[in-house]
Order: C-alpha cells, then structure tokens, then sequence
C-alpha cells in the first residue's frame, strides 16, 4: 500500500440493520410420482437383498444386516428420517446412498415389521418420503479411488499402506478380536499389522503389505466400512541449505504485544540465535531442537513467522532484527519422527491446545500425507482438528500437501503428469493430502509470486510441487493460496513419474529463512506458505479483539482475510483450449478465494473497508442485514458489486464417516433486492451445502423508477440448515463480512465514502 494514500475511513454503520425472524412451519410437498405402497415394497424388498449379501465366509461372523438407502439430497432432517426404523447412519456412499445397520436380528425384525405398516397413512411414518430406494451394499462401495484403480489393473505385485476404518458401533474389545482374525488369515500372504488408532466415534488401523489384499478385506470383515490406501504424515516441504548467511551476527528485539502463533512441527531451535526471545514455551528436551537438524523444518516454519520471506527485510535503522511475531514449539509425531505431539490422540492436540489457548488463538500444522486423498472419508486427524477448532474457538492453518507422491521413501509409481500440469485439475493423483480436508481448518495451496531464476512456474501459477482440490466429496479446499517457495523440476522425458523438485539457485529465488543451526536457508513448499497466512490471521485476531469482538475475533479474522483474497491476473495452469468461463469455473481448484491482498491488511485497520458482524443464529431463525445504499452507490450500478463473506466453526458427527453427513449445520446466505433473489457469483469454488466458508459476490442492476427495488434496500438473508436431532436449544455462533467492490476488485474506500458519510 502506498504511503501517499489517502487516509481511510469505515463504512458507517448504520448502513446496516439486523432483524430476526421465525419462519412458520410446514410440511415438504412430496415428490412427483411417489407411492406409498410401492416405496414400502421397495424399501423392504432392498432390507431383504441387504440380509442375502452378507457374504458367506466372512473372517469374523457379524450378526449385523447393513444396507445403502439412496437420499435425495438436501434433506436436513435426513438423521431423524433413518432412526424412525431404528437404523444408525455410518457413512455416505460416493454415489449418494447411506449405509446404515441394525445391531441384531431381533431389531431387524422389528424394522420389518414398522416397514410393513408404510402403506398406511400415519403421521410418524411420513419422514421415510425422504427415502428414495434401496439396494443391497457391494463391496466395492468400501474400497478408495486408487484401490479400485489397481484392482482394475489386476496389479498384484503394489505394495503399501493400507487403512481400514471400523463401523462406529464395534468397541475396542471386539476390534482386536476381528485385528488378530485379520493377522492369522491375511498375515502369511503378506500384511503387517502397524498400529491402532482409538479415535473419537471410530477406530482405524493401518496395515502394510499387498494392496491386492484390499479386496478381500472388503468382501469378508463386514465391521470394515473403508479400506483406503494411506499416506504417513511428513512436513509438507523439500528443503537445500544454502551457503553462506549472517545469521547468527544481529540482536533481536521482540516487542511487547506481538501476534502470538502455535507451532506444531518438528520442533524448533530455540537456541539459534536469530530466535532468541521468539519461542516462549516448549518443552526443552522434545520441543526446543529441530529433529530435523540438516533442514530445520520446525526452525524454517517459526522463522517464517517471525521475519517473513527474509529475515534482513526486518532490520530496523537501529541494526538490530526486530521480529514481528512469537511462537510456541510443539514437536508432532510424524513419519521417521518418533516421540511427540500425535495428532492422531484428540485427547492429546485438545490437551495441547486447552494449554496454549489463553496464549495464541491460531496454531499451524505443516504436516500431510505424500499420497493424495483415497476416498470421501474424513481422516481421524481431520476430525480431531474439527472438533477442538469448535471446541475452543481456534484456527488451524493447514497445507494441501507436497508433489510428487511418495510411498515410504519411494517414489510412487501414482503420478499426475508433470510434462503437462495443465492437465492436473483432473487427475486424482495431483489431489491435495490429508488432514488438510478439516473442515473448520484453513488450508493452504502454493503459487509462484515471482520467477528470478529458472524456476518451472510462472509467476501467478500453481506451484508444481503444490497439491490441488478439491477435498472430499468435492467441497470446497483449498481455502487460499499464498507464496511458499521457488523452484525447479527435472523430469525424465521417458517417464513422467521419474521427477526430481529442487530449490533455485538464484539468490533471490526462494524464501530466505533459518537454517538450523545457524545461517540462512533456502527452503520451498507448502509448508512455508502455511506461516505467512498464520501470521496474517494472528494478527487479526488481535486488531479484532481490541475492536470488542474477543470472543468471536477467530471467526472474524478467518471471515476478512478470505474476504480480501484475489484470484492472481495470470491463473493457471490451464488446458490451452478451456474458454474464460472454464477457467473461471476450476481456479478455486489451485487457489481456493485467491491470494490475501495485502493491501488490504498492511497498514488498515479491517472496520475502516467494511462492516463486520458477529451472531448466533438459533432453530427456526433468519438473519437479515439490510443494506442502506447511499445515492453515489446506487448511482455507480452495476458497476460495483456486493461482496459477502459467512464463515463458523461447524459442528461435526464424529461417526459420519463421509464428508456429505460430516458437517451438521449449514448457514445459507441469499441476498434479495425488491423482493427478488440475486444470483451468486462464486469466489473459492462450488458455495457447497454445509461447508463452513462462503464468499461470493453479486452485481446489482440499477433500479428503475416504479420497481420494487426503486422503493427498498438490497437485504442479506441467513438461513440455517442443521441435521442436529438432540439439541433443541441449540445455537450456531457465525461470523459475516459484508463490503462494496470497485470493477478492479478493490474494496470501495476512499473518495466515494467520504462523500457517503457527509451525508
């Protein structure tokens, strides 16, 4: 931002009113064609294929009769709907379809008998309307994208990591008897058990050996709901030290009253000296020294935080390094990493997080699989991080993951094409890693900011190295997109798979940081643009608490730094014959809403360019803002925009195994102008039902003398969507960001408010 720039003034905010209302109540119209008797037939007569299914020599006898009910989608009272039969939702199907089972026969008789009284008009049976059809459960319905690809392929000889998620009603008892049946059948063909994770409303366990074996596994332990192929959680970045560096010749001045930003890494070298006073907490025998000495992941990530790109850039006129930010160390058990933080234990991360809570509001993770997403599964770590980011009202800032893939310290043979990366936007291997599909995480891809060297991505492109979206079930990840690293590729023009990503040489090619211990360093990936939007969010939170607004201030600074991204001019990479639209329509895939402005966030205080607003919207409510646009406003139609930005930390079923049931509650905003509903313009991708950010834009068209529109003001509605059955009294906090965009993109400030505010 230019210093020259005139001073800034708020939108005012009586521009904006707040109303409630509760909407009467009222039946859904049923569907065109539906029949009650021939539902129930079809219903039971599925009930019954479910039962004949149950395979014949399964590992361990299960008395349970699962089934798949295909849904219309959108139906928020879904849950409420399946326990009038007494069935338990598990997990979505990637076609739709729920699974679902009964404990015992007894219970399913029981159903049987209930399904049997479908033909006659009683009230408590309506709910089933929303029951489309039946069918019994294949197999292949358990098995992960990649899974199904090498079972196709008849590839007998890959070998992996292999993991499989127990139907949320089994117990930690019968678990290690179905594990030990697993040992005694599969163990002589090749499959090693690894470990057990006793996560929150499931279990899962991880095998290594012949990925084959999937299909077995899948056909004959009926307590497996998910065999998907894994990935061990490594930091997300490949690193070079450079030579040379001055690192350990400045004194660091720390002022009182900097951001404060959590640190789970590899650990962090409190004792260089570049960081002295900067790291505040750790435990010195596990936290405070880098396991990774030659590269100093942790180190680099706490660097980042602390100085930026550079740590020279933050010498002040006294010769001194001033740093911008402190940190708290935690190490995190990763691959070849033993010991620490296990982000698979959610007793362990809410324990570390209650601690550090009072301290720092916003905790980085720069950890994630070297395999893509398998599946529409939500993995134990993203769970756990979407609960306790509810819990206590934090952010965690989270990378897409590192290219190319690696199985062990292998390269797998599972590549996108990097000849032709224009083409990843549809190629599963190029798909971003876990745990970044946390739905209440911000996660982050990487592009090239700038090209000095010889580096392989143009400026404003995805990086090579940076995984792409979308998450689960196709919603909406990444979040945003910040720098992370320049860099070069070398590829074996005789196999694609065959690639090498290294730093630039050029001085000026890549962040400069700390190496560990002393010295400057050279590092790259998405690890690295994971602290520059940490910061940015820390900082916020504290600009957001000193305006009143402590207890929602997370929300608030998630909702303005979204709210101030910008899709780069120069997107891409692109197929060469995608048309504007198709470009449009994908980049959210590479950048999610964009690159933070930080025009917008140097210098700015966030109430100076928009209105904020903070609530808590409860059952059968609706918010609505009403927008008092002043005559210079609406004289400018339709050139400026609207621009909206929602966002919360939802809730979550920790037993809905797929990302369709996994989020319980959905704010949808509309904006309406004389009575009518204004299209959307998306921002960051698809505004996907229950997924906790949206951003979008809407273009007004001036209103003409004797319309609706002429007469009122343009309105934003908020309503809710929840699938929450058990709690009547049950309230969804919600943070909303509302601004005016000039054509070029830029917030309206300046002139054209102060004039506004004359009035």
């Amino acid at each position: 931002m230019s210093e020259q720039r005139r001073a800034l003034r708020r939108f005012p905010r009586q521009w904006f009113s707040t109303e409630e209302f509760v909407p009467q109540g009222g039946s859904e119209p049923r569907e065109d064609g539906f029949s009650r008797p021939a539902h129930a037939a079809n219903l039971l007569a599925g009930v019954r294929r479910a039962l004949l299914s149950k395979p014949k020599d399964p590992l361990v006898p299960d008395e349970h009769i699962f089934f798949a009910a295909r849904t219309w989608k959108g139906r928020p009272s879904l849950r409420r709907n399946l326990d009038r039969i007494q069935a338990k939702v598990h997990r979505v199907l990637p076609d739709g379809g729920i699974v679902a089972s009964w404990g015992s026969r007894a219970d399913y008789d029981d159903s049987k008998r209930y399904i049997g009284q479908y033909s006659s008009k009683q009230a408590v049976t309506a709910d089933l309307d929303y029951i489309d059809s039946i069918k019994g459960l294949d197999y292949k319905d358990k098995l992960g994208k990649s899974l199904l690809e090498i079972l196709e392929r008849g590839d007998t000889s890959r070998t992996g990591l292999l993991e499989l998620v127990f139907y949320p009603h089994y117990n930690a008892k019968e678990i290690s008897v179905i594990i030990e049946s697993i040992r005694e059948e599969l163990g002589p063909r090749g499959l090693v058990f690894q470990k057990l994770v006793a996560g929150v409303g499931r279990f899962t366990s991880t095998w290594q050996g012949p990925l084959a074996l999937s299909e077995d596994i899948a056909k004959r332990v009926e307590a497996v709901a998910l065999v998907e192929q894994a990935g061990e959680l490594r930091p997300a970045a490949r690193h070079r030290a450079a030579s040379g560096g001055s690192g350990g010749k400045l004194s660091v001045v720390v002022a009182p009253h900097v951001p404060e930003i959590a640190v789970f890494d590899t650990g962090v070298h409190a004792s260089h000296p570049l960081l002295a006073g900067v790291v505040l907490t750790g435990d010195p025998q596990v936290d405070l020294s880098d396991f990774d000495p030659e590269g100093g992941h942790g180190t680099f990530v706490a660097g980042v935080i602390a100085y930026g790109e550079d740590p020279e850039r933050q010498v002040r006129a006294d010769g001194r390094l001033h740093a911008r930010a402190v940190v708290h160390s935690r190490r995190v058990e990763l691959a070849g990493i033993p010991g620490g933080l296990n982000l698979d234990s959610y007793g362990a991360v809410a324990e570390a997080v209650s601690a550090l809570r009072p301290r720092t509001k916003v905790f980085t993770a720069s950890v994630s699989t070297a395999v893509p997403i398998d599946s529409d599964n939500v993995s134990p770590q993203a769970l756990n991080i979407d609960l306790i980011s509810r819990k206590y009202g934090v952010l965690f800032v989270l990378p897409t993951g590192n290219l190319p893939n690696v199985v062990g310290d292998q390269l797998s043979p599972d590549q996108p094409n990097f000849l032709d990366p224009a083409t990843w936007h549809s190629d599963p291997n190029a798909q971003m890693g876990r745990p970044g599909e946390a739905f209440n995480a911000i996660t982050v891809s990487s592009y090239a900011e700038r090209q000095v060297g010889q580096e392989y991505s143009h400026p404003g492109h995805a990086t090579v190295y940076s995984r792409r979206g979308p998450g689960p079930k196709q919603f909406p990840k990444p979040d945003l997109s910040e720098a992370g690293g320049n860099c070069v590729l070398s590829i074996n023009p005789d196999d694609p798979t065959d690639v090498a990503i290294d730093v630039d040489d050029d001085d000026d090619a890549a962040i400069k940081s700390l190496k560990a211990p002393t010295g400057t360093a050279k590092d790259f990936g998405t690890s690295f643009a994971v602290p520059k939007v940490a910061f940015a969010l820390a900082r916020l939170v504290k600009l957001f608490e000193s305006s009143a607004e402590t207890r929602y201030a997370p929300l608030l600074a998630k909702a303005y730094l979204t709210h101030v991204c910008q899709c780069p001019e120069t997107a891409g990479p692109f197929p060469a014959d995608w048309t504007d639209q198709d470009k449009r329509d994908s980049r959210h895939l590479l950048y999610g809403h964009g690159v933070p402005d930080q025009a917008a966030l140097d210098g700015v205080l966030p109430t100076e360019i928009c209105f904020f607003a903070t609530s808590e919207m409860r059952r059968r409510q609706r918010h609505v803002y009403t927008l008092k646009l002043p005559v210079n406003i609406v004289n400018a139609l339709p050139e400026v925009r609207l621009r909206v930005t929602l966002t919360y930390f939802t809730k979550v079923d920790p037993t809905a195994l797929d990302a369709e049931l996994y989020s319980l509650v959905d704010l949808a905003p509309v904006v309406r102008w004389g009575g009518k509903t204004l299209a959307k313009t998306q921002r960051g991708g698809p505004l996907t039902d229950f997924y906790p950010l949206k951003s979008f834009e809407v273009k007004f068209s001036r209103p003409r003398e004797g319309e609706p529109s002429a007469r009122g003001q343009p309105t934003v509605e908020i309503t809710m969507r929840d699938r929450v059955s058990d709690e009547d009294d049950f309230a969804q906090p919600y943070a909303i960001i509302i601004s005016m965009i000039s054509p070029t993109g830029e917030l309206l400030i300046n002139d054209l408010i102060q004039e506004v505010e004359s009035e």
